[in-house]
């Protein structure tokens, strides 16, 4: 396309996998075979990755084209995209629409721009018509190559010429998802990109959301729950490739943060699907729970002394570690949550427009808010007197509360209530922030059972951890009294949070 969005999704796949599906009826269609070699340009310093562009010359022999991507915003599966055809291989930025030559301008701020790296693919083209629309494949095989490293490159994409999203997704679904064919945003100039190492691997935080004063129900929570399978296949190779911990941290902030609309979408649209898929992501995030645990114990163990029983004491930790992640891996690129993955995003598409009988968004935001508020204050009165269970139930709640308020603050226009939101919002991370530093303390105590390795060696990492929470048990009623006080300020009424608020102010 010369000037847009392109809507595609792409799936990673094994050879094997990628010639199966080439002989698939389904997947049958007018085509052409093409060859090409592409060249990605940047700064020496990397600006224009830095600024999430991609600018390429892509040469099929025949002919050249400049093309600048910019990364998905909203959607994971849309990207904006400005192609214009060239006279020959060689960069030329003025031939770009001018918007994204100003793009690529701004972001190289007046650096030379340079080859760095490159792409050869074979690619197999072909149209299928699938429901009422259709949908071009790509059957993609070859290798991307940076200083003498090369990555493979096989995949399959699936870009929507004409007609609906529901149907792609539809068409997703219908394939062998799995191990060997899964959903993956990672790009072909991503991969370029980590072959240079110029930079290290980061892990994704969610980004805010922004909600138009006007958008309906329905519409809202399409936009969250695209928002936030955006955010965790971000991470997928922060954990799959680096075994980053922020990674794996983040991946489980984006599904609680998708289950927070799932709730939502119960409770207001009384939708009869999304319990059913939010029993599903609880049971994924479970999974996820163990390898999250062991991250935290070892950054806790691993401030403690320098003994050769405290370094036999990480290395265990270390080996029970790269078992729970490679069980995440695992379950991520099983069949079962694939599946998952895409149809929690197709049913999102079935939500379907306003209805009549619909209340204003920020009305029934409002009203729902304050309904949690209350039951969540009621439950909280004596965090000291709760089991640990019972407090971990609570922090659970104010997480679902403090992602909701986030979602909604965007709609309010009045600045009083914005600063009354983000008055919340302070509290709730604290109280989140105390009542985590409580759990923590516990975690031993549920670990024993979910360790795999060694008996000798779990008696030991459960020793050590009995240890260390000795020592910390000692602040444990200062916690309490902390994760009180944001608590209680935090789902107190309107006018007990402005009191408390100019009081401190003066």
């Amino acid at each position: 396309m010369a000037d847009g969005h392109e809507i595609e999704l792409k799936l990673a796949a094994s050879a094997a996998m990628l010639a199966h599906l080439r002989s698939m009826d389904m997947l049958q269609g007018e085509g052409r075979a093409r060859h090409f070699s592409t060249v990605y340009y940047d700064t020496p310093d990397q600006r224009l990755a830095a600024a999430h562009l991609a600018l390429r010359i892509r040469n099929d022999g025949k002919s050249c084209e400049i093309t600048v991507k910019r990364g998905a915003t909203g959607k994971a599966i849309s990207r904006p995209e400005w192609n214009a055809p060239l006279d020959g291989p060689q960069l030329d930025l003025g031939a770009l629409p001018p918007q994204a030559a100003r793009l690529v301008i701004r972001a190289g701020k007046g650096a030379d721009l340079e080859p760095a790296f490159s792409l050869v693919v074979d690619r197999d083209v072909r149209a299928v018509a699938f429901g009422r629309s259709k949908i071009e494949l790509a059957f993609d095989e070859g290798h991307v190559t940076a200083g003498g490293r090369t990555a493979p490159v096989c995949e399959l994409e699936l870009e929507l010429l004409s007609g609906s999203l529901k149907d792609l997704l539809g068409l997703v679904r219908a394939l062998p998802l799995g191990p060997e064919l899964y959903w993956s945003t990672t790009s072909k100039s991503a991969i370029g990109y980590r072959l240079t190492e110029a930079a290290p691997p980061v892990a994704v935080k969610a980004r805010p959301i922004r909600l138009p004063a006007n958008i309906g129900t329905r519409a809202a929570l399409r936009r969250i729950v695209w928002g936030s399978i955006g955010q965790f296949l971000a991470n997928v190779d922060a954990l799959e490739i680096f075994s980053l911990p922020e990674g794996l941290h983040q991946m489980r902030v984006a599904l609680r943060r998708l289950r927070v609309a799932l709730r939502l979408a119960h409770d207001m649209l009384e939708d009869a699907d999304a319990p059913v898929l939010d029993a599903e992501w609880g049971a994924a995030i479970g999974v996820m729970g163990t390898a999250r645990d062991l991250d935290v114990i070892l950054a806790r163990i691993g401030k403690g002394p320098d003994t050769e029983t405290g370094a036999d004491v990480r290395r265990a930790l270390a080996e029970e570690r790269t078992q729970a992640y490679a069980s995440v891996v695992g379950l991520i690129q099983s069949a079962s949550f694939q599946h998952l993955l895409v149809g929690t995003v197709h049913w999102a598409e079935h939500l379907g427009g306003p209805m009549p009988d619909d209340l204003p968004l920020d009305q029934a935001a409002r009203a729902l808010l304050k309904n949690w508020r209350r039951k969540l204050r009621r439950k909280s009165k004596h965090l000291a007197d709760l089991s640990p269970e019972a407090r971990h139930r609570i922090r659970i709640g104010l997480k679902r509360l403090r992602y909701a308020t986030e979602f909604f603050t965007s709609l309010s226009r009045d600045p009083a209530r914005k600063t009354l939101d983000r008055l919340r919002l302070d509290r709730l991370a604290e109280a989140q922030t105390h009542l985590g530093d409580l759990n923590d303390l516990d975690v031993g105590a549920s670990l024993g059972a979910r360790l795999k390795g060694d008996p000798l060696h779990r008696a030991a990492i459960l020793e050590a951890l009995e240890a260390a929470a000795r020592g910390q048990h000692r602040h444990v009623p200062k916690l309490l009294e902390k994760a009180q006080d944001a608590v209680d300020l935090a789902l107190a009424k309107r006018k007990t949070i402005a009191a408390r608020a100019s009081g401190k102010q003066r």
